[in-house]
């Protein structure tokens, strides 16, 4: 007798958006819940985490890999999905953008503006609802 396979599904809110570079290549996926309420802890802790690394004044290659792969682990925990292999494909998060900044503070930025965007949008979409549920209450 075959034994039934239990499961379950559950929407939690997770997106897919492209890692798209400055001349529209796309180079990766980022995966994540921007509506999980604990990535705003989660943002917090890995800035924290980030401005307390320290970079020797002459770095060595073992210490450079060292503190890369710091950051790598520190966005696949922000995200909370292992991401870090798609946003830093193309470019070590020390890797010194044109603006001077690090393309780890760059990629924080970025996840910064897609959560709040998401956010809004999913507000808005729920303030919608929750007014045409209430219309027909209204006098």
């Amino acid at each position: 007798m075959e034994q039934e396979v239990l499961e379950l599904r559950v929407s939690t809110g997770k997106i897919t958006a492209p890692i798209i570079d400055s001349d529209g290549e796309v180079i990766g996926n980022l995966t994540f819940n921007p509506n999980d309420i604990d990535i705003l802890t989660r943002y917090q802790h890995t800035l924290d985490e980030l401005e307390a690394i320290k970079i020797p004044d002459k770095p060595d290659s073992d210490a450079i890999l060292a503190i890369s792969d710091k950051m790598k682990e520190l966005i696949d925990y922000l995200l909370g999905f292992p991401v870090s292999a798609d946003v830093f494909a193309k470019c070590n998060p020390l890797t010194l953008t044109e603006s001077g900044d690090f393309y780890v503070e760059v990629v924080l930025e970025g996840i910064g503006a897609l959560i709040e965007k998401v956010t809004k949008q999913r507000v808005a979409r729920k303030k919608a609802k929750i007014r045409k549920a209430v219309a027909p209450y209204k006098s």
